[in-house]
């Protein structure tokens, strides 16, 4: 399982190169919320998940750190706020935002650090296509990993006051036989240099 906003990021870093040294494991891949895929690690319906570990406990889990980023505001090179050093909450009451999906970790973190602002979510989507293009038409702008845009000549990531940093593991059920396959794919993306 891979959260839809991690999934072009990690796909065209991982999967390619993971599958050229391991020709005989084949995956199949969802997309899926953190907080669902944890609920699916539970009842065995997935193997493996890649997502957010936060400080709420996943009993049902263990996990191995894959690398460690955050979340930033993500504007259009050309609005006032891409020339800030870092984004006060005061500055986001208004400012049309949005944001990923309800369900996801991301967004809940989003509601929850900025639970005494009025954020105007103008739209939820799962859709990177979707958030890229009301950013680089300066119709909106998001809070979202700053590595998603960090190639995007028309999108600038401006760090946030209130910090939210976010850690990406790779989840699998506690107490459970992992495969021959699942310890292949940990070994190698816990290996990889983001």
């Amino acid at each position: 399982g891979v959260p839809s906003v991690m999934g072009t990021f990690f796909f065209r870093k991982i999967i390619p190169d993971f599958n050229e040294k391991h020709p005989n494991i084949e995956l199949e891949i969802f997309e899926i919320a953190t907080i669902d895929g944890i609920r699916m690690l539970g009842n065995a319906e997935l193997d493996l998940l890649l997502g957010i570990k936060n400080e709420t406990c996943y009993n049902n889990c263990d996990s191995k750190e894959i690398f460690a980023t955050e979340l930033q505001l993500a504007v259009n090179k050309d609005h006032p706020l891409a020339s800030q050093k870092k984004i006060a909450a005061q500055m986001l009451s208004g400012l049309p935002l949005v944001i990923i999906s309800k369900g996801s970790y991301h967004y809940k973190s989003i509601r929850s650090t900025f639970s005494d602002i009025d954020l105007n979510i103008i739209m939820n989507s799962s859709q990177l296509s979707t958030i890229r293009y009301m950013i680089r038409d300066n119709n909106s702008a998001t809070i979202i990993y700053k590595d998603i845009f960090a190639d995007d000549p028309d999108i600038c990531c401006v760090p946030l006051e209130r910090p939210m940093p976010a850690h990406v593991h790779v989840f699998w059920q506690k107490n459970t036989y992992l495969s021959a396959a699942m310890k292949s794919f940990i070994s190698y993306i816990t290996q990889l240099d983001f």
